[in-house]
């Protein structure tokens, strides 16, 4: 699994969202993160097909950003 092998690309320490089509597979993603001690990970429940919003938020500090629906 490549995420096993990337993860020290990943800063730990901060927040970390992890998404699919469905949720199962970033589910598991999110276990593996937070049992190689990614302190704050979030795993879009449902997954990409789930979401209903329009946009994405969240404080500045956090690492996020809103989102145009150009990326």
């Amino acid at each position: 699994m490549d995420l096993e092998e990337r993860i020290g690309e990943l800063d730990g320490a901060k927040p970390t969202l992890v998404y699919c089509a469905i949720g199962d597979r970033s589910r598991i993603a999110a276990q593996i993160l937070a049992s190689k001690g990614c302190t704050e990970v979030y795993n879009l429940t449902g997954g990409i097909k789930a979401w209903a919003s329009k946009k994405a938020t969240g404080k500045e500090e956090l690492g996020m950003s809103l989102f145009s629906g150009k990326a």
